[in-house]
């Protein structure tokens, strides 16, 4: 399977990936570079940034020229919306934006199960991911 990763921001201002934080940067006019990686073959610069073998990654350049990577979706939106003008990711509200942060846990949630499934290396890690995702999320 094949994955887009941002190496490098043009200017020092953050650079996402995955389609959620690739069209907030879209929306926001934030410039960025794209580079396609193999994700069943990492390369080793790839492996040396991402803590958990994942994407997103977001690469922030600082004034100074250091580099600091971010990882995970949400995160990488909430730096965006703190850092860059334009419209916000989550309502002005405490009840409200915390409830839209539990949605965002749930939906990671649920990709995780079906990256499992669609990864699934032997056939009882399919069989258990399949389960999980016809079982849906716990409520309790």
């Amino acid at each position: 399977m094949r994955y887009t990763d941002p190496p490098r921001p043009r200017q020092p201002c953050p650079l996402p990936l995955r389609p959620t934080c690739r069209n907030r940067a879209g929306r926001e006019g934030v410039p960025f570079e794209r580079r396609t990686i193999d994700l069943a073959d990492k390369p080793d610069w790839f492996r040396a940034i991402s803590p958990l073998g994942k994407v997103p990654l977001l690469i922030v350049r600082g004034d100074d020229g250091s580099e600091t990577v971010l990882f995970e979706s949400a995160v990488i939106c909430e730096y965006l919306e703190e850092t860059v003008s334009g419209v916000k990711l989550h309502p002005a509200d405490p009840l409200a934006r915390a409830r839209h942060r539990g949605w965002i846990e749930f939906g990671s949630a649920i990709l995780a199960d079906l990256w499992g499934f669609e990864t699934a290396k032997d056939a009882e890690t399919f069989e258990a991911k399949r389960q999980a995702l016809r079982a849906g999320p716990e409520t309790s």
